[in-house]
């Protein structure tokens, strides 16, 4: 998932390459208009040639480094670099065609408006006070005879016209401070919306990435202070009966500390549950021993019904505005959507842990009972008072014990590998004696099928695993077990043991029925068995 951080970078290289790529036309109408214009009346060519060239130079190095994925903060210091080079660049464009009386001042209103549509603040004023004084500094340069006027547009009065300075002068600061003051106006609810954009996609963000509830709630009410810039923000929850709302995340400072709060008839809680956003004073909240200054606003959370209320603390009295709620019923709207989500997992993980636990709890209360029929049937079967009509009944009983034992050990296995509470530590487990007493424990089971059992155990004297006896006995004794049963009498089995660059291989290969190919990539579901085994 993009993240927030990254969005800005991008957002900021995308700017500069734009930025970019009108300078390298800059430069060229630079050259192109000096040449067409040295045709009409006298130009300083060479230094405006010099100036065109300069630009095109420092483009060059400015398109490298930004091709070289710099970091947000880096980003942002090629921004400040590129206006300070075209400020500077526009004054000596300006001094070239005429000074006070150039034509060009009107390309200081097009970066003016450029700088307040990426700098946020304080700093596009600071700008245009900057061009204003360098412009005027210019000026009295020329007047003082310090710098050599250009007249590059005859009869136009330079700067020693006072009152000709003076118009212009007004008229250009006037200007300026008009255009950049209308521009800042425009961007202000522009960068908020952004803002609040990036907030919100924060808190998306944030909740989505886990669905434990604490977590959940905890980070809300945190990218809630965050987009809101409140002092504290606390998210409660309705209790069961309705009537109070119980503390269950906080953030910030100066919030109501108290865990449950009664709901009023006629309160601002009252009021915000019922699906209205209500800024209230700090008479209506129960605010204890913290800060009681600034406004309150309450904010529902509601789906089809209330479910409780985000209160957002602000450090002095504030005009909530329509961009503001609608941030706040933004983030109510997705708390509903994280809450949820959030109490649907935790309902799904009870579940599934109670599953578990009842499914352990029956099988192994079944396994007993079982085990002991099935050794009741073989000692039966070998009674030779039976009859060949009996024997065979009882090994189709013993046959039918064995799949069920092994469906109950299936059963158990499966629920102690589910269930925390009956899980073992992980730690190295010698396989080597592991796999030896199963293959002692299969030995007679074997025999009875007459198959040969080939074990083979190259240069091993320990093979460590890592997992739990239990675990480790459980999975050699199935793939050995299988290959008993699966494989007809008179078979061969073949157990490998092996340890290769530090992994252990353990291997078992039989002469039985075998795994069809489309059965391979199901083997890992519970409870399969490929169409020959059935």
């Amino acid at each position: 998932m993009m993240s927030v951080e990254s969005l800005l970078q991008q957002n900021i290289i995308l700017n500069n390459r734009r930025r970019l790529k009108l300078r390298w036309l800059a430069g060229i109408m630079l050259f192109v208009g000096t040449f067409l214009w040295s045709f009409i009346t006298d130009v300083p060519a060479a230094q405006l040639y010099g100036l065109g060239l300069f630009i095109l130079l420092y483009n060059v190095l400015l398109t490298y480094l930004s091709g070289q994925n710099p970091t947000p903060s880096q980003a942002q210091f090629l921004v400040m670099a590129q206006i300070a080079l075209d400020w500077g660049c526009l004054v000596l464009f300006v001094w070239f065609t005429g000074g006070i009386a150039s034509p060009g001042l009107v390309l200081f209103f097009l970066h003016v408006i450029t700088v307040a549509v990426l700098l946020p603040g304080w700093r596009p004023v600071a700008y245009t006070g900057l061009v204003m004084v360098s412009v005027l500094l210019l000026t009295a340069g020329e007047a003082a005879d310090v710098l050599p006027h250009f007249r590059v547009i005859p009869g136009v009065p330079n700067a020693h016209a006072g009152t000709f300075v003076l118009a212009q002068s007004v008229f250009f600061g006037l200007s300026l401070f008009g255009i950049v003051t209308l521009t800042m106006i425009i961007m202000q609810p522009v960068r908020s919306q952004q803002n609040q954009l990036f907030a919100l996609f924060r808190i998306v963000q944030s909740v989505s990435s886990t669905l434990e509830l604490t977590d959940v709630l905890q980070r809300l009410v945190a990218r809630a202070q965050e987009a809101l810039y409140a002092r504290g923000v606390t998210l409660r929850l309705l209790d069961l009966t309705g009537r109070s709302l119980e503390l269950v995340a906080a953030q910030g400072t100066g919030y109501c500390p108290l865990t449950s709060i009664e709901v009023k008839p006629g309160s601002g809680y009252q009021a915000a549950l019922s699906g209205s956003v209500m800024l209230v004073d700090s008479t209506e909240i129960p605010l204890s021993e913290v800060d009681n200054r600034g406004d309150i606003m309450l904010v529902p959370i509601r789906n089809k019904r209330a479910l409780g209320v985000i209160t957002v603390y602000f450090d002095a009295p504030v005009r909530v505005d329509f961009q503001t709620k609608q941030m706040a019923l933004a983030i109510a709207s997705q708390s509903v959507a994280a809450i949820e989500n959030a109490l649907t997992d935790d309902a799904l993980q009870k579940a599934e842990k109670q599953r578990n636990q009842f499914v352990h709890i029956v099988t192994h209360e079944l396994r007993s009972p079982v085990s002991g029929a099935q050794s009741l049937l073989r000692v039966l079967m070998k009674y030779r008072e039976l009859s060949p009509q009996q024997r065979k009944i009882l090994e189709r009983l013993s046959r039918r014990m064995d799949s069920l034992l092994m469906l109950i050990n299936d059963l158990l296995s499966l629920a102690e590998t589910k269930a925390d509470e009956l899980q073992q530590r992980l730690t190295p487990v010698d396989a080597k004696p592991i796999l030896l007493e199963v293959l002692d424990l299969h030995e007679a089971e074997a025999q009875e099928k007459s198959l040969h059992m080939n074990r083979i155990v190259v240069d091993v004297e320990q093979a460590f695993v890592v997992g739990t006896p239990r675990g480790v006995t459980r999975i050699i004794d199935n793939l050995v077990g299988n290959a008993i049963k699966y494989t007809p009498n008179g078979g061969r089995i073949t157990v490998r043991l092996a340890v290769d660059d530090g992994n252990v291989i353990i291997s078992v290969s039989d002469t039985g029925i075998g795994i069809p190919a489309e059965a391979i990539e199901k083997l890992g579901q519970e409870f399969f068995r490929a169409s020959n085994a059935r």
